[in-house]
């Protein structure tokens, strides 16, 4: 079984990816965070999720803070896939060259591709 981990400031977002994903035939369990402070609470309680799905917009902290927290090289979770999870793709644009179309899924979203996406991206995660 999988570990999908979803940060986000949006309780209804959370609950929703939560449902599509756990009703799905994915193997599954979805962790939810309430920002990017309960993020790092949730990481320090439990085991690594194989994946984590990070809003960028929050109000506590940005995603851009979590992701360098979270990749440094003292990291106890540097090594977590992380996918970003937003409205605002001309952020991620506006922050680096260097993402890709893997590398953030946009909302909203249709419920099949996020399936299809997820999948995709669990296959490449060890």
């Amino acid at each position: 079984m999988k570990k999908i981990m979803v940060v986000d400031d949006e309780p209804d977002q959370i609950y929703v990816v939560s449902k599509i994903l756990e009703n799905s035939d994915m193997d599954v369990k979805v962790v939810g965070a309430i920002g990017g402070k309960a993020c790092f609470k949730i990481l320090e309680q439990e085991d690594n999720p194989d994946l984590i799905l990070l809003d960028i917009m929050m109000p506590d902290m940005s995603g851009w803070d979590v992701l360098d927290r979270l990749q440094k090289s003292d990291s106890p979770w540097k090594n977590i896939r992380v996918v970003f999870f937003t409205a605002c793709s001309e952020e991620i644009e506006k922050n680096g060259s260097n993402y890709t179309d893997e590398d953030f899924i946009r909302k909203p979203f249709n419920r099949n591709d996020l399936k299809e996406r997820i999948t995709k991206i669990l296959k490449n995660v060890s």
